[in-house]
């Protein structure tokens, strides 16, 4: 419990016994600081997050001879700047499309998992001396969280984003999720022909919002953990 209120506090929620338990319950698998962190401000790699960890659906690989985007460390452009010429690029935009909604929700946090509503620029540089250091951040332009899935559905920020990952994509990370128990359970990947037994664990947990304690037990009653 104690995890739960330092990670609150950290993603701007009211700390509480309440609000503490909606965010073990809803919030945490998408904001959890560690999991931001491991991929904050890394350009693409935080675009395709949600993705990757949540939908188990990571986007292919950028087309040969499209560059990187290196990150602005200074905080001079965001990231909806940078990536205004990869959505300009037809080869690029089909891509894009789907990966960018996801990362814009999660520009809501910071590289640490904060929460912020403005990104922070460099204060510049002071010399005391004969030594050189940075000046404290200054706050820069204002977080814009919002975006269009793929489907056309728009959504203003992060709680939109993730209220429609619960209603358009819960089966899909119930799947997911499954199947990374299994892998940790087993050390084995899945392969196509375990699909049928992980779609019985999915199955059996729809009726009541797939509770991660029941899909926890369907998992270790499985023929794919029990021959392992």
């Amino acid at each position: 419990m104690y995890r739960v209120f330092c990670l609150a506090a950290l993603a701007g929620l009211v700390p509480g016994a309440a609000a503490a338990q909606s965010f073990e319950a809803d919030v945490a698998p998408l904001i959890e600081s560690s999991c931001v962190r491991c991929h904050g401000d890394r350009t693409v790699t935080p675009l395709n997050l949600a993705l990757t960890n949540l939908l188990g659906q990571p986007a292919p690989p950028p087309p040969a001879g499209v560059a990187g985007l290196e990150p602005d460390t200074r905080g001079t452009t965001t990231i909806r700047e940078q990536l205004d010429a990869h959505r300009a690029n037809p080869t690029c935009a089909s891509c894009h499309r789907t990966i960018d909604p996801p990362g814009f929700a999660l520009e809501s946090f910071d590289p640490i998992g904060g929460f912020r509503t403005r990104y922070r620029v460099s204060g510049g540089e002071a010399t005391f001396g004969e030594f050189t250091g940075p000046l404290p951040y200054r706050q820069g332009a204002p977080v814009d969280a919002s975006g269009v899935t793929p489907g056309g559905v728009a959504f203003s920020g992060i709680e939109e984003y993730k209220r429609l990952l619960l209603d358009q994509e819960l089966d899909q990370v119930a799947r997911h999720l499954a199947s990374q128990l299994l892998v940790y359970a087993t050390g084995a990947e899945i392969e196509f022909a375990d699909r049928d037994a992980v779609e019985r664990i999915v199955a059996r947990g729809r009726d009541r919002g797939h509770p991660i304690r029941t899909m926890i037990h369907e998992v270790v009653r499985s023929d794919l953990f029990r021959r392992h």
